[in-house]
């Protein structure tokens, strides 16, 4: 930089209210711009400035500094090379300022940073006329390392599902499912008790209570899942939704699954006697909770 201030020189009337207008108007005069540090390009992509800071480049001279702002060197007085620039804190010599630093290579040979406030030429804050900014890979002046901002923090995670659609994903399960769910995890809060088939008339003597006795161990899977659904969906367990259009979905589940029983238990050709007769007797068992249920639910 190395400008003095101009002196000051009388100014004809006019030049006065030139200068006075905007203040007696209440405006804010228009900043000029920065001029900048005069460089000259070389041919090996480097450029020649001129700094004035007297000495050597050895024991004096322009100070070379290193990204945290300590001093590796120095420039001697006169004519130096630099290579790109960067902004970064603000340097001061006297009343002149910049926050402009060259790239460079002090006279001892250890690399580093040099501000515009030592060059000839430019005004404050001024940049190194005609040069380029660097690249990160050179890295950065004292007080031109970028703030990493930290990452905003994660969003909170999506609540959980509520125990009413905890309760309708495991009666939505097949009856087998339900069992291997039910030994495996049984979660608690949830009514896990079951009676099995409570079909009247299994303890009836002779072949009534031996057919009876049958049903109620084909079916047992399917009617665990219909006692969970009535042990909590309904007015003596968790009470999650005590509503007769609930209970006529529990009773459809219990239907859907013994009918899919009926057809793995029996899926041969030959075993069609034994579907009939089973699909026969799971549709008795659902009407008999549809015209039961009601009392238990």
């Amino acid at each position: 930089m190395g400008h003095r201030p101009a002196r000051l020189r009388a100014a004809p009337l006019r030049g006065m209210l030139a200068v006075l207008a905007p203040a007696l108007l209440g405006l804010a005069p228009a900043t000029a711009a920065a001029s900048p540090v005069p460089c000259t390009p070389r041919s090996d992509a480097k450029f020649n400035c001129t700094f004035w800071p007297a000495g050597d480049g050895i024991h004096r001279g322009a100070p070379v500094l290193d990204g945290i702002g300590r001093r590796v060197g120095y420039l001697n007085q006169g004519r130096n090379w630099i290579v790109c620039q960067r902004s970064g804190s603000l340097a001061r010599s006297g009343n002149y300022y910049n926050v402009w630093w060259a790239y460079t290579t002090a006279n001892d040979g250890r690399r580093g940073w040099v501000n515009a406030v030592w060059a000839h030429g430019g005004t404050n804050d001024g940049r190194y006329r005609g040069v380029p900014i660097c690249a990160r890979v050179v890295g950065y002046p004292p007080g031109g390392t970028p703030v990493l901002r930290q990452p905003p923090p994660p969003p909170p995670p999506p609540p959980g599902p509520t125990l009413r659609q905890r309760a309708d994903r495991i009666m939505q399960l097949s009856y087998s499912a339900f069992i291997d769910f039910k030994q495996r995890v049984h979660p608690a809060r949830f009514d896990w008790s079951t009676d099995g088939c409570s079909i009247p008339g299994r303890g009836l003597p002779g072949w009534v209570g031996s057919v009876v006795k049958s049903v109620s161990k084909l079916f047992n899977r399917p009617c665990q899942l219909h006692d969970f659904g009535y042990r909590n969906y309904g007015h003596h367990g968790l009470r999650l939704s005590p509503t007769e259009r609930t209970r006529a979905w529990i009773d459809g589940r219990f239907h859907h699954e013994m009918d899919e029983l009926c057809n793995h238990s029996f899926s041969h050709w030959w075993q069609w006697a034994n579907k009939h007769t089973c699909l026969n007797e799971d549709g008795l068992m659902y009407k008999a909770v549809r015209l039961s249920g009601s009392s238990a639910f």
